[in-house]
């Protein structure tokens, strides 16, 4: 990843510390999106589930 090669090349000024700051929050954000959408694709199962269920009743 281009942080990593700034910082094993010296660059470790505020910039390249800015940079990984910035990398490390969409790190967060994309794990908070994905866990969101494995949630959300649970809840939605769960609900077709109880759709069959109810059809299967009926």
């Amino acid at each position: 990843m281009l942080y990593n090669r700034l910082m094993n090349e010296g660059y470790d000024g505020p910039l390249t510390q800015a940079l990984g700051e910035q990398l490390d929050r969409m790190d967060k954000l994309v794990a908070t999106e994905r866990a969101t959408q494995e949630m959300f694709a649970a809840a939605l199962q769960s609900l077709h589930t109880k759709e069959q269920q109810i059809a299967d009743f009926t």
